[in-house]
């Protein structure tokens, strides 16, 4: 039996889709529905809950040990700390001398307290304000903070945070420092960014270390 059939325009043609997909819809089962909107619920509650948590969790937070350019109390520990511009001056030259560094590499002003870890190698140096000094053997000007520190070895320092060195019209932080070389005739300076650059040595000796040199 022929069945009579409504001619379809195009528009109807065209909007079947939608139709189909608001059908599609409607034929979804309750608990479909129920369970896709738990779903997304529970997924914004871990989100939220494990924000909070790495807020709230010290496991989470940064554990540098300078966080904040302020030096833990835990790092202090064991330390051999000197007080006063002098005494600080002959123990920053001494420690610089027995690492194989010129001494005027930390030509530091108004020293408060500086200190040092044997076991760990952890040393500061505290000045009254910060200030900046003109290397005229690099053509560089370096600044450096109230609060100096670093991690030193043998003809090397690293994680060193309070000094910055300008280039061209930006501060860069220097973080790593070390002598170069069979004889020891270079210094190479790192930043964060892994860039570094080397200078000579007589660039950053004293006027009494120039003048033994001669």
């Amino acid at each position: 039996m022929n069945l009579p059939f409504k001619q379809v325009s195009s528009t109807s043609v065209h909007q079947a889709p939608a139709l189909l997909f608001k059908y599609s819809l409607l034929r979804t089962p309750a608990t479909q529905v129920c369970n896709a909107s738990l779903q997304r619920k529970s997924v914004t509650q871990l989100l939220s809950r494990s924000t909070t948590a790495s807020l709230r969790c010290p496991s989470l937070q940064s554990t540098s040990p300078m966080a904040g350019g302020k030096i833990r109390e835990d790092e202090r520990a064991g330390a051999e700390i000197v007080s006063g511009a002098e005494a600080c001056r002959r123990h920053s030259v001494e420690m610089l001398e027995e690492l194989g560094f010129p001494g005027g590499i930390f030509p530091l002003k108004d020293l408060e307290e500086c200190g040092r870890v044997m076991e760990t190698g952890f040393v500061w140096m505290k000045l009254r304000a910060p200030y900046e000094h003109f290397f005229t053997g690099t053509n560089t000007l370096v600044s450096y903070g109230t609060e100096v520190t670093a991690y030193v070895e043998k003809r090397k320092m690293k994680k060193l945070t309070g000094i910055k060195s300008k280039q061209f019209l930006l501060w860069v932080p220097v973080t790593e420092m070390s002598i170069e070389g069979p004889d020891g005739e270079k210094i190479h300076f790192k930043t964060p960014m892994g860039i570094g650059k080397s200078f000579p040595v007589t660039a950053f000796l004293t006027e009494s270390e120039n003048a033994d040199a001669e």
